[in-house]
């Protein structure tokens, strides 16, 4: 039921950017390369597949997608999705830009969870990722005064916090799992945009500070964007995080390292 009210919703999203885009095109002769708007308000749905292992103690959790990848789940009616809602404000001044974005769900029916011994078990893993950055342009390029488009990047740094959820039900005669941490990452990150008449084309990646650079917590993000009219905009994409989290948890080590990865896709109103 999940998967079709889901994709009910992107496929009414979809027909009414080219319904849009059918009447607003002669009216509306925007480019967003000489875009004025300092206010984007996004909310775009992120689909991700899911691979990683989960300890705490004695107890090792691993997960994956299984056979397929996300593509094949997405076209599946029988796999119950699992998807999260995806929120983001950004104020742009002169070469500033000033961003909170929020990413939050759950992933449980689209993964096959199995313990050390190869059990399965039913596992419900929550997150909710928070980010807020500032990033100033450190290149600004037009080709031929816009004619051939315009080429800008931005560095920025910020911090990305991390809230887990992690429920698991283990064999008898053990209790259930069920452990929540949450922590604080600061980050350094580089995004790169290329703009031409109605379309954007960026890349966005950024690297957390407190772990090892051997297994870093890292994000990525690459999208297209087109822009149906002045005031909104929309945009297909794939984003990819890695989180690594090594620590004590209620007296024993925890480990969490995870991607999460998958398509994108959003409507995006400007002001």
């Amino acid at each position: 039921m999940r998967i079709r009210l889901l994709f009910l919703i992107l496929l009414a999203t979809i027909l009414s950017v080219f319904t849009l885009s059918g009447h607003l095109l002669a009216h509306d002769p925007v480019e967003t390369q000489s875009d004025s708007t300092r206010w984007i308000v996004e909310l775009p749905v992120w689909v991700p597949g899911y691979r990683g292992e989960i300890s705490w103690g004695d107890i090792d959790i691993n997960g994956g997608g299984g056979d397929g990848g996300i593509l094949g789940k997405i076209f599946d009616s029988a796999t119950k999705l699992d998807y999260y809602y995806v929120g983001k404000v950004r104020y742009s001044y002169q070469k500033w830009r000033f961003q909170g974005d929020i990413y939050g769900g759950q992933i449980d029916n689209s993964v096959n969870f199995v313990l050390q011994d190869g059990s399965l078990i039913d596992t419900k893993v929550e997150a909710t990722i928070p980010r807020v950055i500032v990033g100033y342009r450190i290149f600004d390029k037009e080709f031929d005064h816009k004619k051939f488009g315009r080429l800008h990047s931005y560095f920025y740094g910020g911090a990305r916090f991390f809230n887990l959820g992690i429920l698991a039900e283990l064999p008898e005669p053990s209790l259930p799992l069920d452990l929540n941490h949450t922590w604080i990452n600061p980050i350094v990150g580089l995004s790169l945009s290329y703009y031409l008449q109605r379309f954007t084309l960026t890349s966005e990646a950024d690297i957390g500070l407190i772990e090892s650079l051997s297994n870093p917590t890292w994000w990525v993000h690459l999208h297209a964007r087109y822009r149906i009219h002045h005031r909104f905009s929309f945009a297909l994409g794939w984003t990819v995080q890695n989180i690594h989290r090594e620590t004590e948890l209620l007296g024993h080590q925890f480990r969490y390292n995870v991607r999460l990865s998958g398509p994108m896709a959003g409507l995006t109103i400007h002001f």
